[in-house]
């Protein structure tokens, strides 16, 4: 059964890319963030056949800012991907069809959507993987709230919506279990539901999926979100 909620977090120290046309200014933004998939189960929970769990307290190197200061450049990038590298909408569903990605009903929806947008030129985007214990919450779960205010006092911004189709194109060496969430200004679908991506390798190939999310969610220790690490200069 599909818990279709929502959940509004005030960013108010996150500046969003200016490649993210489609995103409402995160100061005003009533941000809710899908949680739960509705294309394959608990895809946003973190959990997944490979689950990712967190070390035992003590071994992470944890990026908080009580320990490194506000300096996104201290987070190794984990991928570059490119941006604009189809120019529409249209196109980069037909070049997810030919790599044999699939698409998730919710995710079709948002790529199919009035409010998706590509970019017009290339850029490419420096990506993080974190997950709720890196953020420095150790072994324990945390809501979503937390987890976003916490990559914003890093520096880290939101994804783009366009990374989610695009990581998935060139990222088609995903390990077998692995599902990451792309931290995105959700879109709203045709029922008025917030929507989320998440990018997957469930075991049944690769796949963009979809999902909504309640009020004060709780992911465990080792979700794992992609955020946007802004250019150090």
């Amino acid at each position: 059964m599909i818990h279709l909620i929502r959940l509004t977090l005030m960013l108010l120290a996150v500046s969003t890319p200016a490649l993210a046309n489609d995103l409402v200014p995160p100061e005003k933004l009533d941000l809710r963030i899908a949680a739960t998939s509705s294309d394959v189960g608990c895809a946003r929970h973190g959990h997944s056949g490979a689950p990712h769990t967190a070390a035992p307290a003590g071994s992470h190197r944890y990026y908080t800012p009580s320990n490194y200061g506000n300096v996104a450049a201290d987070i190794p990038v984990w991928k570059t991907i490119t941006l604009g590298t189809r120019g529409s909408a249209t196109a980069l569903r037909r070049a997810l069809d030919a790599a044999r990605c699939g698409v998730g009903d919710e995710a079709g929806e948002v790529l199919n959507g009035p409010a998706f947008r590509v970019a017009t030129t290339n850029a490419a985007v420096d990506l993080v993987v974190l997950s709720v214990a890196d953020l420095g919450f150790g072994a324990q779960s945390a809501p979503l709230a937390k987890i976003y205010a916490e990559a914003a006092r890093l520096g880290l911004q939101l994804c783009p919506v366009e990374v989610a189709p695009e990581l998935r194109l060139q990222y088609l060496d995903q390990p077998l279990g692995e599902f990451l969430n792309i931290a995105m200004a959700p879109v709203a679908n045709r029922r008025g539901e917030m929507v989320g991506l998440s990018v997957a390798n469930g075991g049944a190939g690769l796949i963009l999926i979809g999902g909504s999310a309640e009020p004060g969610f709780i992911m465990p220790a080792g979700a794992r979100f992609v955020f946007v690490r802004p250019l150090i200069r």
